[in-house]
C-alpha cells in the first residue's frame, strides 16, 4: 500500500496548519507504510498462533501494545 503525497500533505497540514514540501510528504508516506506492513506481519503471526486465518482487530491492538515501547506514540481506544 502506497500513501500518496497528497494524503500526507493533509495530514501535516491538519495536523500542523504548515505547508509541507513534497520530499517530506514523500518520506512520511514510506515510513507509514512500512510501519504497516511490520504491524500486518506480526498480526498475522499472531492470528496463525491463535490457529485463526483472519486477523482481528485485536491481534493488531496486541501486536500495537507489544511494540508500544519501540514505536512512536499513539494511542488506543481499548
Amino acid at each position: 500500500m502506497e500513501f500518496s503525497i497528497r494524503s500526507m500533505r493533509q495530514v501535516f497540514k491538519s495536523n500542523t496548519g504548515k505547508r509541507v514540501s513534497e520530499d517530506a510528504s514523500k518520506e512520511l508516506g514510506e515510513f507509514i507504510d512500512n510501519w504497516a506492513n511490520q504491524i500486518s506481519e506480526e498480526a498475522v503471526k499472531v492470528a496463525s498462533e491463535n490457529d485463526r486465518a483472519t486477523v482481528r482487530a485485536e491481534d493488531i491492538r496486541e501486536v500495537l501494545r507489544s511494540r508500544k515501547d519501540r514505536d512512536v506514540e499513539y494511542s488506543l481506544d481499548i
